[in-house]
């Protein structure tokens, strides 16, 4: 009943009959959407059924999620079979405790094991960058902001998720500048992106920051953009962005 977690797909209930078997498949499905009060919910009505590594990783994440220690003896068995998703696992239950430390040694420990082992679940390392945010719009996480840029900051192994986690490195950067000028790290982030640059408000604005603040040769084309994706924007009765709350986010 978990086989769909791999590729991060659904399966089909209807002919399910009710019993040990639906509560593995609803929990299943709840954990390939991120609903993790609901897979909390359904392992708890089967906790005794949790055997494959598929389910000791769908109920570790929910417990892990809640910040219950419980999580930590599924995270454990994970260990032997799946040692970076139970990095990412741990990462997350330390967060949800308040232990901002731990969680970003964690998430080191699985990003630096990403960069050479392209086979852990998709599903755990795209929310492991999800947290990778969460953490970043947190102010009293700036202590491990610079873990974490570190750990993101090489590509993972054949590049996967690479915009994501690009995106998440541009992000953590943004918030650890501490002043309007950009920092040397900004600007080689920006780089990056060219010559297809996002076409994203936040995106644009500091490009065209860094590079005025910079004199690089591309702030005029940087600015030009800029003033486009503002004239072209939606705008409220009062005049401003609809969007207009600055945010760099994957």
């Amino acid at each position: 009943m978990a086989i769909g977690i791999p590729d991060n797909s659904l399966v089909g209930l209807s002919l399910v009959p009710a019993g040990d078997l639906a509560i593995r498949g609803v929990a299943q499905n709840a954990y390939v959407t991120a609903d993790y009060a609901r897979t909390w919910m359904m392992w708890q009505a089967g906790s005794s059924m949790v055997e494959t590594p598929l389910e000791t990783l769908s109920c570790g994440e929910a417990l892990a999620n809640r910040g219950d220690e419980h999580a930590l003896q599924y995270i454990v068995a994970l260990q032997h079979v799946a040692p970076i998703e139970a990095q990412a696992l741990l990462a997350r239950l330390r967060w949800r405790q308040g232990r901002a430390d731990d969680a970003a040694g964690a998430l080191s420990a699985a990003f630096r094991a990403y960069r050479s082992n392209p086979w852990p679940l998709p599903v755990v390392m795209t929310r492991a960058l999800r947290l990778v945010v969460e953490i970043a719009e947190q102010p009293q996480a700036r202590p491990v902001w610079p873990e974490l840029l570190d750990a993101i900051s090489q590509p993972f192994a054949i590049h996967m998720f690479d915009e994501y986690r690009r995106s998440a490195e541009l992000l953590l950067a943004d918030r650890m500048a501490t002043s309007m000028v950009c920092t040397e790290t900004e600007r080689r982030l920006i780089a990056s992106y060219e010559p297809n640059f996002p076409w994203q408000q936040d995106y644009l604005r500091k490009r065209a920051q860094c590079y005025a603040q910079a004199g690089d040769p591309r702030a005029a084309r940087a600015e030009r953009d800029w003033q486009d994706y503002l004239a072209n924007e939606p705008r409220r009765l009062t005049g401003e962005l609809v969007s207009s709350t600055p945010r760099i986010q994957p």
